[in-house]
């Protein structure tokens, strides 16, 4: 939408609220995604195209695999929220808000009049730009993190350790792995003595 009083991720909520259901659905659908890209971003750094490996049921629940996802997009959505209220406030209240700036020194800064921090003047609805930039962050924060904790890994100080042996192969492997992370057919693991990672058919593991 434009300058109007509309926006599109405004209405959404309001169709969501009066459709839990929808919501829910919704929600669970962006936690899916926000999973999918974390993971991409993880296993990217140790050489894996996760997206090659997972099957259909782990699209299911690749938002749930990782915690953080979860809470980054809470996050998310609790900032998008807080920051876009005074600008709905005004929009819905114009005279109360009016007033306030007039009584207020703090209500000055929190609804200026200036087009450029109202949205206006880059020609986006206020809550309609707020989300996408919370959006953008979103991304780029799980991004950040999720390269942050693969390093941790390389540094043997996260990971869980594991002993691989293989069907058909008397001694284990020579060298202590650590556990990168599973899906429903793979296991992914990393030898950091070697910095070698390999994907492992879970069938093939004894």
């Amino acid at each position: 939408m434009g300058t109007g009083d509309e926006s599109w991720v405004l209405n959404l909520w309001r169709r969501g609220c009066r459709e839990p259901a929808l919501m829910f659905s919704a929600a669970y659908v962006l936690v899916g995604f926000l999973g999918l890209w974390s993971s991409a971003w993880f296993y990217h750094g140790f050489g894996i195209s996760i997206a090659d490996y997972l099957q259909a049921s782990d699209y299911l629940v690749a938002g749930l695999r990782d915690p953080g996802s979860v809470l980054i997009f809470a996050i998310g959505v609790l900032l998008a929220v807080l920051v876009s209220w005074p600008e709905a406030l005004r929009r819905r209240y114009p005279d109360y808000v009016a007033d306030l700036r007039r009584r207020r020194w703090w209500a000055r800064m929190a609804f200026p009049k200036a087009r450029i921090m109202t949205w206006d003047g880059i020609g986006i609805h206020p809550i309609t730009g707020v989300s996408l930039v919370v959006a953008l962050f979103m991304l780029l924060g799980s991004a950040v993190y999720m390269q942050t904790k693969g390093e941790l890994v390389r540094e043997k100080r996260r990971g869980t350790p594991a002993r691989v042996q293989m069907l058909g192969d008397a001694p284990p492997q020579p060298g202590q792995a650590r556990l990168l992370g599973s899906s429903s057919a793979f296991l992914y693991l990393l030898w950091p003595a070697q910095q070698r990672a390999a994907t492992v058919p879970t069938t093939s593991v004894h």
